[in-house]
């Protein structure tokens, strides 16, 4: 009887919220892109958003037969409600956990609860008080150690093979090794964090999405766009065949899309090696729309794209024929197919919110199948989105 359900109703407004980032995270297709925002959307930060995806991960790893219904559900089980009443109680205690859990230890799934207990007090979200249903199953106790997310968490060694320069501020830089030998990628746009050697000092690592790996040559191949003052950026500068890095992954990917569908696509330089690597596995009949967000025309790539996609290039910092142009304003009034499509969207995160709400809101896109990521922010070094996996 721990699976029997209920009516939504039975839960508050703020709960309705956050339960639906709870399922997003469990689910499947692009629903884990949208639990973010959801959360962001309560008030709650990029970095409190992992503590929740934690929470649920490890439930499920202590408890593969905890019950989380379908993100768009109208019930809500015992089990949701038990959660829910955990978090509820969580965020009225007196303590200061968050922070303390950390992905370099295996979590448990009560200091999880506090951890997010604190997020939402620090949030000032205010959430309903209620008793567990003691006829339900309950969470996973205390001392229940469950494992860390399942992805390659192994720091391999390589070194640097070769650097090209695709345009102006792009480096493409090749790696190799004996440790990629055992590297698996199985999904596009997956990404690594790229690690330089830090001596005494904790190494500097940076998300970067994989342009290729090629597996005959164990030779994996990244970019990196170029900005003033980054430590990734300083390095690439000057990077030559030989130096030493480190790196741990993959993590995220490209879900694929909805059978007999049509595909939009924007990103600017950040997102373009995940664009390269998507085009180049589609569908040769599939449509697709693809928007790019570059400096200027010097820093225009090449893409190797079927007869059926369809490239609009946009310069931020105009032409001598054309105004400056941004990703969502190009968007915004760009001819799109009448029927809804999926989306997959990278770029700076205030402009990916931008575009995620007029995908939803004008373009009449389903929830479901936008996947839409930050893959870095103005003013914050290393972000971190939930959304790219």
């Amino acid at each position: 009887m721990s699976r029997m359900i209920f009516s939504i109703n039975q839960c508050s407004p703020v709960e309705l919220r956050l339960l639906k980032a709870l399922r997003a995270l469990n689910w499947e297709g692009s629903w884990p892109a949208q639990a973010g925002f959801f959360l962001e959307e309560m008030g709650l930060s990029s970095s409190q958003a992992f503590v929740f995806a934690d929470l649920v991960t490890a439930i499920i790893e202590a408890d593969p037969g905890f019950y989380l219904l379908g993100p768009t559900s109208p019930f809500v089980s015992r089990d949701e409600l038990n959660l829910l009443a955990a978090l509820g109680n969580a965020s009225r205690k007196s303590s200061n956990r968050l922070g303390q859990v950390t992905r370099s230890r295996v979590p448990v799934v009560k200091s999880l609860i506090d951890s997010c207990g604190t997020a939402l007090r620090a949030g000032q979200i205010s959430m309903k008080t209620r008793a567990s249903l003691h006829n339900g199953r309950t969470l996973p106790s205390v001392a229940s150690q469950v494992l860390p997310f399942q992805d390659d968490r192994t720091l391999r060694n390589v070194t640097v093979v070769s650097v090209h320069k695709p345009t102006p501020r792009v480096r493409r830089i090749v790696l190799g090794g004996h440790s990629l030998k055992t590297f698996v990628t199985d999904l596009a746009a997956q990404w690594v964090k790229i690690f330089l050697p830090g001596g005494t000092t904790q190494p500097v690592g940076r998300a970067f999405t994989i342009y290729s790996f090629d597996a005959i040559n164990s030779q994996l191949t990244f970019d990196i766009a170029l900005h003033d003052g980054g430590p990734m950026s300083d390095w690439a500068l000057t990077a030559k065949p030989g130096d030493g890095l480190q790196l741990a992954g993959p993590r995220g990917g490209f879900k694929g899309v909805t059978p007999r569908s049509w595909l939009l696509m924007a990103a600017d330089e950040t997102g373009l090696p995940a664009v390269a690597a998507i085009v180049r596995l589609l569908p040769a009949d599939l449509e697709v729309h693809v928007f790019a967000e570059v400096a200027d025309e010097s820093e225009r790539q090449f893409l190797d794209t079927q007869p059926n996609v369809r490239v609009r290039w946009i310069y931020r910092n105009g032409t001598s024929s054309q105004e400056p142009e941004t990703l969502s304003e190009v968007l915004r009034y760009s001819p799109l197919p009448a029927t809804g499509g999926d989306a997959w969207i990278a770029a700076e995160a205030s402009a990916i919110r931008s575009i995620r709400t007029q995908l939803l809101r004008d373009r009449g896109f389903e929830l479901g199948r936008v996947q839409a990521a930050g893959y870095w922010k103005h003013g914050e070094q290393d972000h971190r989105d939930l959304a790219a996996g």
